[in-house]
């Protein structure tokens, strides 16, 4: 539908250490440039950091977000992955059924980004792309 807003929410795990957010709020910046107008990028953590997915997915019901794609920013998938997310999942669906939530797989399980970080690590490492 033109018009439609959506969301892509980069979900990562959390620190106390405020400089611990600086890479994905770069991402998140450089994603949001990629993707336009039409869709909300928004960084949330899981723990220790503000703001919470929660809070995100409140702001993105506010900006008329109809779909909204989470995207774990874990390496693989552990524990949060798999305990804490199911029930986060059904938490936003209780709150906002008007809303469609996908989730994506942990980024670190994307044939793709294990292959985007092969890539830069053999130039760190090497000199060579």
């Amino acid at each position: 539908m033109r018009g439609e807003k959506s969301g892509v929410v980069l979900f990562a795990h959390g620190s106390d250490d405020p400089g611990w957010k600086i890479p994905f709020i770069n991402i998140e910046r450089r994603l949001a440039e990629k993707l336009g107008d039409n869709t909300l990028v928004r960084t949330a953590f899981l723990r220790q950091c503000e703001p919470d997915i929660f809070t995100v997915a409140d702001e993105m019901n506010s900006g008329h977000c109809q779909n909204i794609t989470i995207a774990p920013v874990f390496l693989a998938a552990g524990n949060h992955v798999m305990k804490d997310f199911p029930a986060i999942a059904k938490s936003l669906e209780e709150k906002y059924p008007n809303i469609n939530f996908e989730w994506t797989d942990a980024i670190g399980q994307w044939p793709e980004a294990q292959e985007a970080l092969a890539m830069a690590l053999m130039e760190k490492v090497t000199g060579q792309t």
